[in-house]
């Protein structure tokens, strides 16, 4: 009676021990795609202000077309024209971003599906 007490308890602690790695394992999954919406976020922001301040600059560069130094439109023309290179780019970024695929809880799952393996293996 005594091995088969001692047998099973320890089982009960190898289960044990198996589902707080893979809890740990899920742990760090969700940490990371959490991270990686936090860069999303970011990018959707830092888009939506270039984009704004292209908006703003191509406005001031209207207005200044009707002033009477052709300076003011050559720099504020070349604002613009930065500011929309920079959004472009920030957009087409997020945009790469967005359509990539998530491996969400790929390593967890790869785990349990070696152990699934493994077990299958014992006879």
């Amino acid at each position: 009676m005594s091995r088969f007490v001692q047998s099973v308890k320890d089982v009960a602690v190898g289960l044990i021990d198996q589902a707080s790695a893979r809890l740990a394992l899920l742990g760090l999954e969700i940490a990371e795609e959490r991270e990686r919406v936090m860069a999303m976020m970011m990018s959707a922001l830092a888009a939506a202000f270039f984009v704004a301040l292209t908006v703003v600059f191509g406005a001031f560069w209207v207005v200044a077309a009707y002033w009477d130094t052709p300076y003011r439109l050559r720099v504020i023309g070349g604002l613009t024209i930065g500011a929309a290179v920079i959004s472009a780019t920030v957009v087409v970024l997020f945009m790469r971003k967005m359509h990539e695929p998530t491996a969400l809880f790929s390593h967890t799952l790869a785990e349990f599906e070696r152990d699934r393996a493994a077990l299958e293996q014992v006879k």
